[in-house]
């Protein structure tokens, strides 16, 4: 429920607020896009050291998620009355303070606390609370529809207390693992990495893939509004059963459903196949997906299905990552080494900045720039199922 209340802000639903913004502002939309990368850099490295706070006894999830109740108010809060672009940018890096330390608490817990045999599916169930939360989130907090009646700035101070708010009431209910149950981990649980240089070599493959599909992914949740004002499609309304909505709309909906459920059924399915094997499937998908849509990007529907498509796959990386680091080490330090391995998502806020300047000076094109996504994503692909089961034999079997 945590990560469901932050996932209407600020990385599902930050295209929504890009020209808004550059309308008022006309601060240049490269330049607002550089406001993700600050939040997405600071949501990593923030990730990465309150990790450490929430394995520690005196800490726990509840604190440190407190903490990210009140820094998502301040950074919100900053962006609504950011008089310049250096004021927007700083207000991303504190909003992605916050959600950093929410996302050490939730991961954190759930590491600690899911089976080793569940451990793909109960992963999956949280990263589902943040990747499908904006589906469930959007009819109780219509953005498109604040920003068009009351501006960009009005709706960015709601969002900064309604979530603040909600996130610190749910952080009481969170409680950390009890010492006792460390000692009685069981056997499976403790088939722990034995070699060290193997094992850090699997950790830096498993890194590098994290931050090349990070990068693929963060450019299409960042660009999809632009992408589709670019081909004549911002203000083209879909009817689906009876409800008509702008283009943006449905595709956010729809992308933040399949991105959701994707984190279930790759968590399901990699309990069943063995994380390597379904991390695999769901890059070469996502590289299929890519690909499909550079040929239709003039067809409303079948962008709204397409990017669909993209983050069904690209969505279970923040399930089958974190299972696969759970499978990879015990679960005394099990969030410290999680959160080191999520700053790995602060590279692919990169994306979204550098794909602007990109496109802007027509270095590139649209579908140019989907068949580099498509490429990182089989580059992903080829490490996970070829390169980190030989290191993870030779780790947990140096004889």
């Amino acid at each position: 429920m945590a990560m469901l209340m932050v996932a209407s802000f600020p990385q599902y639903t930050w295209t929504q607020f890009v020209n808004p913004i550059d309308d008022v502002t006309r601060w240049g939309k490269a330049n607002i896009q550089f406001t993700y990368f600050t939040f997405g850099m600071a949501q990593a490295v923030t990730t990465g050291v309150l990790g450490i706070l929430v394995d520690r006894s005196f800490a726990g999830p509840r604190i440190v998620a407190l903490f990210g109740a009140v820094m998502l108010y301040v950074g919100l809060s900053t962006e609504a009355h950011a008089a310049s672009v250096e004021l927007l940018w700083q207000g991303g890096l504190v909003t992605g303070i916050g959600v950093g330390a929410l996302t050490a608490a939730c991961y954190g817990s759930a590491l600690k606390w899911a089976p080793g045999k569940s451990r793909g599916i109960a992963l999956g169930v949280t990263a589902f609370g943040y990747g499908g939360g904006t589906f469930f989130i959007l009819p109780f907090l219509p953005i498109s529809h604040w920003i068009r009646d009351f501006g960009y700035q009005v709706t960015l101070e709601k969002l900064g207390i309604i979530l603040g708010l909600l996130v610190a009431a749910l952080a009481f209910f969170m409680r950390s693992w009890p010492e006792n149950e460390i000692a009685r981990e069981s056997e499976e649980s403790k088939r722990a990495i034995v070699s060290i240089p193997h094992g850090i070599a699997a950790f830096v493959v498993v890194y590098l893939a994290f931050v090349l599909v990070a990068l693929s992914g963060s450019m299409i949740i960042a660009q999809r509004g632009p992408m589709a004002s670019s081909f004549g499609m911002r203000d083209v309304q879909l009817t689906f059963l009876w409800v008509t909505q702008g283009v943006l709309t449905w595709t956010i909906m729809l992308d933040s459903l399949a991105n959701g459920l994707s984190r279930l059924f790759f968590g399901k399915l990699s309990d069943r196949t063995g994380r390597p094997p379904a991390m695999g499937i769901a890059f070469c998908l996502e590289a299929i997906g890519f690909v499909w849509l550079s040929y239709e990007l003039h067809n409303p529907m079948m962008f709204v299905v397409l990017t669909g498509l993209v983050f069904f796959a690209y969505g279970e990386i923040f399930g089958l990552f974190p299972a696969l680091i759970g499978d990879m080490f015990r679960k005394r330090n099990i969030a410290a080494i999680f959160c080191l391995l999520y700053t790995a998502k602060g590279f692919g806020a990169i994306a979204p900045w550098a794909s602007s300047y990109l496109v802007k000076g027509k270095l590139v094109t649209w579908e140019q720039l989907l068949w580099i996504g498509a490429s990182l994503d089989i580059l992903a692909a080829i490490l996970i199922l070829a390169v980190v089961p030989r290191l993870m034999r030779r780790a947990t079997n140096p004889t």
